[in-house]
């Protein structure tokens, strides 16, 4: 019995050692260089919203995010008021009224992402909502009384 427990053993040790000696590393080089890319292209798209849409904070907000920056810009009044018109909104309301208002990336690279990581549509719906005229406060809550 004490054989065949020290086989299984020396069985899980060597898959083991297998196992992580096939476990391939990411190239700190290439994470290095993806990271440049999307800072420039960050960089680039935050100058862009600057030119196009005017003041940072008050007609578009960034987002920043591990895929790059989502840039939102001031929703329409009319689509704005149709939204708070809502009673009970579903997330496919929050999502027509928020992709119109990403200004970068494109919407093929935003459905992507919003597809990886479905959270994100809650950082957008809160800039759409300040830059509507939502103070945080009115978005997070009163404190004190």
């Amino acid at each position: 019995m004490g054989e065949d427990l020290t086989a299984r053993l020396e069985a899980a040790r060597a898959r083991k050692a297998k196992a992580e000696a096939s476990r391939v590393e990411p190239d700190p080089l290439l994470a290095e260089v993806e990271a440049a890319e999307r800072d420039a292209n960050d960089a680039e798209a935050l100058t862009d919203a600057a030119c196009k849409l005017g003041a940072e904070g008050r007609f578009w907000l960034p987002i920043r995010t591990d895929e790059g920056a989502i840039i939102v810009k001031r929703p329409d009044a009319v689509r704005y008021r149709r939204f708070t018109d809502l009673e009970r909104p579903t997330h496919l309301d929050v999502e027509n009224l928020c992709k119109p208002c990403v200004h970068h990336p494109d919407r093929s690279k935003l459905d992507a992402m919003l597809e990886a990581r479905p959270g994100l549509i809650g950082p957008i719906a809160e800039a759409v909502g300040i830059l509507a005229g939502a103070r945080r406060a009115d978005l997070v809550g009163k404190s004190g009384a």
